[in-house]
């Protein structure tokens, strides 16, 4: 299941339009999680424990990984955005808000709860704001 889930998340590196399962999109979370967490711990944590001296391979390593790992993580959560029924652009707007102090908290647990959440309770859901239509119909 995980290697299924990894070679699909790589082979729609750029693919902004298709569909993600929740087959698909859980074991590529939790691996991300953990790749972030031994990245932090490598990264930031050794400055504490001080088990290796130099900790700024780490850093540019995880950054390289990071970087490398950016478009398909966006590409699968777009996807996901996009099963569960809400437009690219709340997606964009929510990924914007995350950057600002207190707010980003709000808008991260919102793009979790989206992420997650069934596609039939997400249906129920209407978000329109001026002119825009943040459901997709």
């Amino acid at each position: 299941m995980f290697k299924r889930s990894i070679d699909l998340y790589l082979k729609k590196y750029f693919d902004f339009k298709s569909e993600t399962t929740l087959d698909e999109f859980y074991p590529v979370a939790i691996i991300l999680v953990l790749i972030n967490f031994i990245g932090e711990f490598l990264t930031r944590g050794t400055e504490r424990l001080a088990i290796f001296p130099i900790d700024n391979i780490f850093g540019i390593v995880f950054g390289l990984i990071s970087l490398f790992l950016l478009i398909p993580t966006l590409a699968l959560l777009v996807r996901r955005f996009s099963n569960v029924g809400f437009s690219w652009r709340l997606f964009v707007v929510l990924l914007v808000l995350s950057v600002i102090p207190f707010i980003g908290w709000f808008a991260r647990v919102i793009v979790i709860l989206i992420v997650i959440q069934a596609a039939g309770f997400a249906r129920n859901v209407h978000l329109n704001i001026g002119n825009t239509t943040w459901y997709k119909k």
